[in-house]
């Protein structure tokens, strides 16, 4: 078993409220989810309207897999109008080997 852990952090320039963020982060993550077998949630600056951090998850056999789906993620996201990606850090762990 393969697990892969991606996290982004995004800046929303043309958000002028928490609700609007919300609303564009909602869509964005429900976009993502149903496109790809992933766990997707907030896990950061939940607070602040023009900032995000979201965390991804991916669990598989093989590590290319894994790799394949959080690059094709990582790319989607940044070609986003509403949402500028800045950073991005992928995980690869292999829980069996200790």
């Amino acid at each position: 078993m393969v697990v892969g852990v991606a996290k982004i952090e995004f800046f929303f320039p043309y958000c002028q409220s928490l609700k609007e963020k919300r609303q564009i982060l909602k869509s964005l993550m429900a976009r993502t989810q149903n496109r790809h077998n992933i766990s997707i949630a907030e896990v950061d600056f939940h607070d602040l309207w023009q900032r995000s951090t979201v965390g991804i998850s991916c669990v598989s056999r093989e590590e290319h897999r894994v790799r394949q789906t959080l690059s094709r993620i990582e790319e989607a996201l940044h070609g986003l109008d509403e949402a500028v990606v800045v950073s991005h850090q992928i995980t690869i762990y292999h829980p069996e080997s200790g």
